[in-house]
């Protein structure tokens, strides 16, 4: 396979272990220029990435593949299965990183397989580079640039695909919404720089507070939401009142504030009649109640409140 029209794309691999090849004929391997097009195509990670595995198969017979991006784009991808043999990978393109490429098998690969490898790789370099950006530009959109959480149009993302995978394979899924009391007299008193500080350290606090598969988001000036996978109403309000407890317990003297951070939250368990749109509607109405009752208090939704 010619080389020369990859001659920006640099790869660092290492040297396979001497193995017999696989048999391998133009009937069933797609050729270069095709793996090229159809890799063009793609502006998704998973779906370009699922798509050279699959023509991996058919050049190398592969039995997995691992991608991990940099840091910055916060994006891992796995497929197939883990093999003894591995082709390791660190790929970019005009001097910038793209990440590690690992593709296993559970036979050794020859050095004649490596290089078909590394052509195929050729072929996933600029395509890589263009859905990376896409997915940073992306992610972008949907993250608060003050916190670095989710922003409001991810939680409407993310909200509308967990209820349809509990419509579609049952459980249960709950929210939180939480509001940090008091927060305009802070403002005032102190200036919106203190403010945003405040917002930062109440980011960092719910996030230690909530379990890894709590997925935290910024739903609009001081009010965040925490989405609950797998969760019914009894485990939501034990969470909540975690959350609310590490909050009350925060020390944010070095904030310059006088009195403590406090926060209300109002939970809501997902039922067969709601939607994304009517689980926040009970929860912001039992917010409502938390915040009438006195704050920094737990109120779960109920009839009497719906």
């Amino acid at each position: 396979m010619p080389h020369q029209q990859f001659a920006h794309a640099a790869i660092d691999r290492r040297p396979p272990i001497p193995a017999e090849p696989l048999p391998m004929t133009s009937s069933t391997a797609p050729s270069e220029l095709e793996v090229l097009q159809a890799l063009h195509r793609e502006l998704e990670c998973d779906a370009l990435l699922t798509h050279f595995a699959q023509y991996s198969v058919q050049w190398l017979g592969i039995d997995g593949l691992h991608y991990g991006s940099d840091a910055a784009t916060h994006f891992e991808f796995d497929w197939g299965r883990k093999a003894r043999h591995a082709l390791e990978y660190r790929l970019s393109l005009e001097e910038q990183p793209l990440g590690q490429l690992q593709l296993r098998r559970s036979r050794a690969f020859t050095e004649a397989e490596a290089q078909q490898a590394e052509s195929l790789i050729g072929a996933l370099l600029f395509p890589l580079s263009n859905a990376l950006r896409y997915r940073r530009a992306m992610l972008g959109a949907l993250t608060d640039a003050l916190t670095g959480i989710g922003n409001r149009n991810a939680l409407e993302l993310t909200l509308d695909r967990e209820v349809g995978i509990v419509r579609r394979h049952g459980g249960h899924t709950s929210v939180a919404l939480i509001d940090a009391d008091h927060f305009k007299k802070i403002n005032d008193t102190h200036g919106h720089l203190t403010g945003d500080r405040v917002l930062k350290t109440l980011t960092k606090v719910i996030n230690a507070a909530a379990r890894k598969t709590d997925l935290l988001f910024r739903y609009g000036g001081e009010e965040f939401v925490l989405l609950l996978d797998n969760t019914d109403d009894d485990g939501a309000a034990v969470i909540a009142e975690r959350i609310r407890s590490a909050v009350a317990d925060a020390d944010f003297s070095g904030l310059g504030l006088e009195s403590a951070v406090t926060v209300s939250l109002g939970i809501a368990t997902l039922t067969d009649s709601d939607s994304a749109e009517s689980l926040l509607a009970r929860a912001d109405r039992a917010l409502y109640a938390a915040k009438a009752a006195g704050r920094n208090r737990v109120q779960a939704a109920s009839e009497s409140l719906d």
